[in-house]
């Protein structure tokens, strides 16, 4: 009987110590993160960006909410602007026009030059959440 009990434990060990080698052997090294990272943000591929509620817009100048703040987002003739729509069920971002941003639209602001609360963007994204 003693004999039995000590079969069935290496058994369930062994079992035990399989299961785990199939879930490591099969672990997505996609989901891995790098050894190096840290768990950093590279401040160099970072997007600079503010995010607010559009209050006005006068011009080539968006006024947004950012919390307590109005933030000024000023753009020029280079500006890219986008939206995003849902197709299928799928939100996806078009081109679209300065003037698609309105008074309460969700805008991301991707800029490279920015004071306190004036940024320069290159990019504007209207959202649709």
């Amino acid at each position: 009987m003693q004999n039995k009990n000590i079969i069935s434990g290496i058994i369930i060990l062994l079992v035990i110590i399989g299961a785990f080698w199939y879930v490591a052997s099969r672990n997505d090294s996609g989901l891995e993160v790098p050894a190096n990272s840290n768990n950093q943000v590279n401040e160099k591929t970072k997007p600079n960006f503010v995010l607010g509620i559009v209050t006005r817009v006068e011009g080539n100048t968006i006024y947004i909410r950012a919390g307590s703040e109005e933030k000024t987002v000023v753009t020029d003739t280079k500006l890219v602007v986008l939206k995003q729509v849902k197709e299928a069920g799928v939100i996806k971002n078009v081109s679209a026009k300065l003037s698609d941003v309105k008074t309460s639209s969700r805008i991301v602001g991707y800029f490279n030059e920015s004071t306190d609360l004036e940024y320069k963007a290159h990019t504007i994204q209207v959202l649709n959440i």
